[in-house]
C-alpha cells in the first residue's frame, strides 16, 4: 500500500514563521491533508540511504582536509550562529537571513542545514536546492561548498546551470540559477521529484524579475508543500520588506566580518592622480552655446598652468564659471582649482578610461600597497577597452608584475577560476569585473575597489519597443555594496568615480526589474507554469508593476500571435489568453519576445545565420561609429555598405558579413575593414559571440539540429551505428559506361545501345565516351540522371546535395565519424539556404520586429490599377 507521509518524517505542518493563530493557523491545519503520499518502499529505501549518508558523514569528518576546511569555516561570522539558523529553519517553514558583506552566508548556511539533517539521520530525506542570480556565482559557491566539505564538486554537492551540469544521484545539495529551478517547475510545479525539502533563495534583494516571479510561485507552493522550507537570503538593507511578504516570518542577522573602508570620490582619485580633462577630449562633456560662445572670445589656458591663471571672479559670471563656482563651494578649500575644473570639464555620463587607467596605476604603484584590485565596469565591451590600455602600459603590461584578469559572465569556467587564485609574492592581481563581483562572487585578497559608479539593468527602450540594456547610475545601496568588498581581509580603500555631491541625488535602492523593463517573457512564464490569468497573478507580486504595463506586455504577446486574443464572457468578465504553439517555444527562449519570434522564423525558413546577425546587434548596440570630426564620411561610407538597402537592419547585416569575409584573408585585412567603414572591433566580437549563445538557445530546443560529434558519450556508443551507416549511406553516385557511335557521334549506354541496334557488335569498336552520371535520391531510393532530375523535381537543388552528401560518404568510409558531420554540415547548410532572399529577410523582419506593419513590396499584380503583393 501506501503511507502517508510528510517528506520530512513531521506529523504537523510548521507556521510561517511569526504568522499570528486564527484563519492562517486554520489554513496550515488544513494543508495536512495535501501532505506528499509516499509509497512506504520510497520511505524505507530513503531511510536505508540516511543510515549510508550518517556513516559515511562521521566518516568525512575524520578527513585532515575536512579538518583543515572546518577551521577556516569557524572563522566565519555565520558559523558562530549554526545552532540558531538550523533551530529557526526547523521551527519555521520561511525564514529571512539577513548578512552583511563578509558573514558567510551563502556558503555556510546551505551546509548547516545538510549537515543537520546528515547528524540527525535523516540526509535521505533531504534535498536541498540553493539558487543564485548568476552562472559564475551557481559554479563558484558549488565548488567553494565542495571544497570545504573535503569533496569533488559533484558528489554530495553540485550545480546545474543552462547547458551544463555538474550533480549525481548522491547529491543533496545543488546550486543552480534562478532559471533553471523555474524551468524544474514548468515540469514539476509540486517540486515532488526528489522530492525538494529545502529552498534556499540567495541574493534576494537583487530584485531580478526571475527572483520576484519565484517568489510568487513559491508562496503559492507552500501552502500546498506544508513540509517545504523556505530561506531567503538578503543583504541587511531592506530585510524587513521580504518578512513582511511571509506573514512577518522570522528574521535573523548575522553581523558581518569586515574591516573598515575609506570611501573617495571623483574628486579624490583626480586630486591623487593629478588627472585633467581637457575640454576637447573625447570624455569632455559638449560645450552649450553660451559655453563655445566664451571659448572663442577667449583663448583656452595652457594644459600646465590652468590652476595659476583661473580667475573665480570672472569665471563666475560665465556659464562654466557658474558651475565652477557652485562646484567649489560645495567641496571647500580640500581641492585645486585644476580638480574642480576637469570636474566641470568631464561627462560624467561616460566612462572614462583615461582616469581608470591612471589611477589603478597610482594605485598599484603606491608604495606599500599590498592585496588586489577590483575595479567595477559595466560590461564585456567596457572590460575590454580598459584591459587593452593597461595592457599597453610598460610597467601595466608585465604580465610578471601584473596580473591583468576579466571577470564576466561570459568567460569559461576555468577563465574565471583565475580571479580567485591568489598571485605570488611581488605580484599584483587586478581584476576588471562586471557587477558579478558585487555580491555573487567574493575576491578574498582584494583590498582596493575602484567602482565606475555605473551599472548596466533591463529598461525598456520606447525608440523600437523592446527589452535592452541600459547603462545607469548606481544606487546608494549598489555603491556600498561595492565599497565593502575592499575591507575582507584588512583596512581597505574604495574610489568611486563620481563626485560625493552626487550622493544626494542617488536612488537609496536600485528600481525593482519587475518595474523598468518589459513584461512580456514574464507574462509567457505564467502561461507555461498554467498559473492563470496574468493580471491576477502579478498582482500577489512584492511590489506588483503597474496595471498599464501588464495590459501593454499582453497586447504585444497578441500582435505576436504568442496569446490568443482576450475575449469576453457572460458579466463582461474577461476570459484567460491562451498561450499558442509560438507563444510556448518564445517562453523557452531568455530573449526579447520579437527576437525570439524573428529567430524561430528564421530557422523556419532556412534563413537562421542572417537572423541570428540582427538578432545579436538588436540585443546588444549597433557597431557603426560616427566620429564628430568625420561625421559625414562615416554617414557616406554607411550608405554605400547599405547598397541601396533602406535599412539600418539589412545594412548591419552587410557589415557584419564584410567583416567576416575580410578576417577570412587576414588579420591585416580584418583590421582595415573595420578602420575603413569606421566599425567597431569590440562590438562585432559581441555579436559574434551573442550569435554562438543564441545559435545554442535554438539548438537546445530543437530548431536547430545538434552536432553529434560534439556528444563524446553518443559518439563512443554509437561508433558501431555509424560505421554501418558510414558503409550503407544512402548518398551515392553511380557511373555506367558510354561509348561513342562514329555514325552520329552520340554518347550511347550498353542498354541504349542494344535498345537502338539491336545488339553489341559495333559497340565492341566503339570509342570510349563519357561516363553518365547517376545520382541516388534518398528519399525514394531511385537512381535519377540530371535530365530526369529536373523533369521530376523542376530543379538541381537537391540534386547538388545529394552529390555533395555522396562525395562525403565516399570520404568517410576511412573515417566512420565524418559521415555524422558530413550530414550535420549539410543540415546547416539547408538551414541558411534562403540566406540571400532579401525580400523573405525583410518579410521575417517585419513579421518578428513589427508585426502591426504590413509590407507591400512595388511589384504589381493582376490586370489594370496599382497594387502590390503582401509581404506579410
Amino acid at each position: 500500500g501506501s503511507l502517508e507521509t510528510e517528506v520530512l518524517g513531521g506529523a504537523v505542518a510548521a507556521k510561517l514563521g511569526g504568522e499570528p493563530e486564527g484563519e492562517a493557523e486554520a489554513e496550515a491545519k488544513a494543508a495536512v491533508r495535501l501532505v506528499e503520499r509516499m509509497p512506504a518502499e520510497w520511505r524505507e529505501e530513503r531511510e536505508k540511504i540516511s543510515k549510508r549518508l550518517q556513516r559515511e558523514f562521521k566518516d568525512q569528518q575524520r578527513w585532515p582536509k575536512y579538518k583543515e576546511m572546518r577551521q577556516q569555516r569557524s572563522k566565519l561570522p555565520s558559523f558562530q550562529m549554526q545552532t540558531e539558523i538550523v533551530s529557526l529553519v526547523d521551527n519555521n517553514q520561511v525564514v529571512v537571513i539577513s548578512g552583511a558583506t563578509g558573514c558567510g552566508k551563502s556558503t555556510q548556511v546551505p551546509q548547516f542545514l545538510l549537515d543537520h539533517f546528515l547528524r540527525s539521520g535523516k540526509g535521505g530525506f533531504c534535498n536541498i536546492v540553493c539558487t543564485q542570480p548568476r552562472r559564475i556565482a551557481a559554479i563558484g559557491v558549488a565548488e567553494r561548498v565542495a571544497s570545504e566539505r573535503g569533496e569533488q564538486c559533484g558528489q554530495t554537492v553540485g550545480y546545474s546551470i543552462r547547458l551544463e551540469s555538474k550533480r549525481s544521484a548522491r547529491t543533496r545539495l545543488l546550486f543552480c540559477t534562478t532559471g533553471i529551478l523555474l524551468r524544474t517547475l514548468e515540469n514539476d510545479r509540486e517540486l515532488t521529484e526528489g522530492p525538494v525539502s529545502h529552498i534556499v533563495v540567495d541574493e534576494v534583494h537583487e530584485r531580478s524579475i526571475d527572483s520576484d516571479f519565484l517568489l510568487i510561485v513559491l508562496k503559492d507552493l507552500l501552502r500546498r508543500r506544508p513540509g517545504l522550507k523556505l530561506v531567503l537570503m538578503s543583504a541587511t538593507l531592506n530585510a524587513s520588506l521580504f518578512s513582511e511578504y511571509f506573514a512577518n516570518c522570522k528574521v535573523i542577522d548575522i553581523p558581518g566580518r569586515t574591516f573598515p573602508v575609506e570611501r573617495m570620490y571623483l574628486e579624490d582619485a583626480i586630486e591623487a592622480t593629478g588627472y585633467y580633462c581637457d575640454p576637447t577630449s573625447e570624455f569632455a562633456a559638449k560645450l552649450k552655446k553660451t559655453d563655445k560662445r566664451d571659448q572663442k572670445a577667449k583663448p583656452p589656458p595652457k594644459r600646465g598652468s590652468v590652476g595659476e591663471v583661473l580667475d573665480a571672479i570672472t569665471l563666475a559670471e560665465e556659464p562654466r564659471g557658474e558651475r565652477f563656482a557652485k562646484l567649489s563651494l560645495a567641496l571647500g578649500d580640500s581641492y585645486s582649482a585644476k580638480t574642480i575644473e576637469s570636474i566641470v570639464n568631464m561627462d560624467l555620463t561616460k566612462i572614462n578610461y583615461d582616469l581608470l587607467a591612471m589611477l589603478v596605476r597610482y594605485v598599484v604603484m603606491k608604495p606599500g600597497h599590498d592585496g588586489a584590485v577590483l575595479v567595477f565596469l559595466t560590461g564585456f565591451n567596457e572590460i575590454k577597452m580598459l584591459l587593452e590600455r593597461l595592457q599597453k602600459d610598460r610597467d601595466m603590461g608585465d604580465s610578471s608584475r601584473f596580473w591583468l584578469l576579466p571577470l564576466h559572465s561570459t568567460l569559461s569556467s576555468e577563465e574565471q577560476r583565475l580571479v580567485f587564485k591568489r598571485p605570488p609574492k611581488g605580484t599584483v592581481k587586478v581584476v576588471l569585473s562586471t557587477n558579478i563581483a558585487e555580491t555573487s562572487v567574493t575576491i578574498d585578497d582584494c583590498t582596493v575597489v575602484i567602482d565606475c559608479g555605473k551599472m548596466k539593468e533591463t529598461q525598456y527602450d520606447a525608440s523600437n519597443g523592446m527589452q535592452c540594456l541600459v547603462e545607469t547610475a548606481v544606487s546608494k545601496a549598489n555603491a556600498s555594496q561595492r565599497a565593502g568588498r575592499a575591507g575582507r581581509v584588512r583596512a581597505g580603500n574604495a574610489y568611486h568615480l563620481f563626485p560625493s555631491t552626487a550622493l544626494t541625488k542617488m536612488l537609496d535602492q536600485p528600481i525593482p526589474e519587475m518595474h523598468r523593463a518589459p513584461l512580456e517573457g514574464l507574462c509567457l512564464r505564467i502561461k507555461v507554469l498554467r498559473l492563470g490569468n496574468v493580471r491576477k497573478f502579478l498582482q500577489k507580486a512584492l511590489e506588483p508593476p503597474k496595471p498599464h504595463a501588464v495590459d501593454a506586455s499582453i497586447t504585444a504577446l497578441q500582435a505576436l500571435n504568442a496569446l490568443s486574443a482576450t475575449t469576453k464572457k457572460e458579466g463582461d468578465e474577461e476570459e484567460d489568453e491562451e498561450l499558442t504553439p509560438l507563444g510556448y517555444h518564445l517562453a523557452q527562449l531568455p530573449v526579447d519576445a520579437r527576437i525570439g519570434k524573428m529567430m524561430i522564423y528564421g530557422c523556419v525558413f532556412r534563413c537562421v545565420d542572417p537572423c541570428l546577425t540582427i538578432a545579436a546587434s538588436m540585443a546588444f548596440r549597433s557597431p557603426f561609429k560616427a566620429p564628430f570630426d568625420k561625421r559625414e564620411e562615416a554617414d557616406k561610407i554607411r550608405r554605400s555598405i547599405s547598397n541601396g538597402n533602406l535599412s539600418d537592419h539589412l545594412t548591419l547585416l552587410a557589415a557584419y558579413d564584410g567583416w567576416c569575409n575580410s578576417k577570412k584573408r587576414g588579420r591585416r585585412e580584418g583590421r582595415e575593414y573595420l578602420s575603413k567603414n569606421f566599425l567597431s572591433y569590440n562590438t562585432l566580437s559581441m555579436i559574434d559571440n551573442m550569435k554562438r549563445q543564441f545559435k545554442e538557445l535554438l539548438t537546445s530546443i530543437g530548431f536547430i539540429p545538434r552536432n553529434p560529434s560534439a556528444d563524446k558519450k553518443r559518439r563512443r556508443n554509437n561508433k558501431k551505428v555509424e560505421e554501418d551507416k558510414s558503409a550503407s549511406s544512402p548518398y551515392k553516385i553511380l557511373f555506367e559506361e558510354r561509348r561513342i557511335d562514329a555514325s552520329d557521334g552520340r554518347p550511347y549506354t550498353k542498354q541504349s545501345f542494344i535498345d537502338e541496334y539491336g545488339g553489341l557488335e559495333e559497340w565492341n569498336r566503339s570509342k570510349g565516351g563519357p561516363p553518365l552520371e547517376r545520382r541516388v535520391d534518398p528519399s525514394d531510393g531511385r537512381a535519377y540522371t540530371l535530365a530526369s532530375f529536373k523533369a521530376t523535381y523542376g530543379g538541381t537543388k537537391e540534386w547538388e546535395r545529394a552529390g555533395f552528401l555522396a562525395r562525403e560518404a565516399e570520404k568517410a568510409k576511412r573515417n566512420p565519424r565524418q559521415i555524422m558531420r558530413a550530414r550535420v554540415m549539410a543540415l546547416e547548410r539547408r538551414m541558411n539556404e534562403n540566406r540571400g532572399n532579401l525580400r523573405l529577410l525583410r518579410a521575417l523582419l517585419v513579421a518578428g520586429l513589427y508585426p502591426n506593419v504590413v509590407r507591400i513590396d512595388g511589384k504589381k499584380v493582376g490586370g489594370g490599377g496599382g497594387g502590390g503583393t503582401l509581404s506579410q
